[in-house]
């Protein structure tokens, strides 16, 4: 773990796992953004990453992400603003562990694997319940 470094805020995540069914994680960050992109840019040229059509920021994102002159940072764009959605898909991938399967064997229907985002609030785990409460107290503090 040489090249690797730990930027999580660690009073944050001890938060957000007090609330019940809430189990949040490090993700670790490369030194360099480039090390970071590099490894995402893998993912997708062997199709382990799809975006769905109705995330239009993600995809604009995908596509239209550039470097900046001094190639340390991505760079700032009109539409695309600082790619806020490609780097939060970045690191969400940061903490994908390639062989483990995140979905429990028990879950769907006919050995399918399926994931419903267009979910019934009122039926949400009790992750999905604290995930949400802990944010919109984190939202009336500002």
């Amino acid at each position: 773990m040489g090249r690797r470094c730990f930027r999580a805020d660690p009073i944050l995540i001890n938060e957000l796992n007090g609330h019940p069914g809430m189990n949040c994680t490090p993700v670790y960050k490369e030194k360099s953004l480039e090390a970071m992109l590099n490894q995402f840019r893998i993912l997708v040229g062997t199709e382990k990453i799809e975006v769905t059509p109705t995330c239009p920021m993600t995809l604009s994102n995908l596509k239209s992400a550039v470097w900046d002159k001094t190639r340390t940072a991505l760079d700032k764009d009109p539409y695309n603003h600082h790619f806020d959605h490609l780097m939060a898909l970045v690191y969400l991938t940061r903490g994908l562990v390639p062989n483990d399967n995140p979905i429990p064997k028990d879950f769907g229907f006919d050995g399918m694997r399926v994931i419903n985002l267009d979910f019934d609030k009122d039926k949400a785990s009790g992750a999905a319940k604290a995930l949400e409460d802990a944010y919109r107290k984190v939202h009336r503090r500002q």
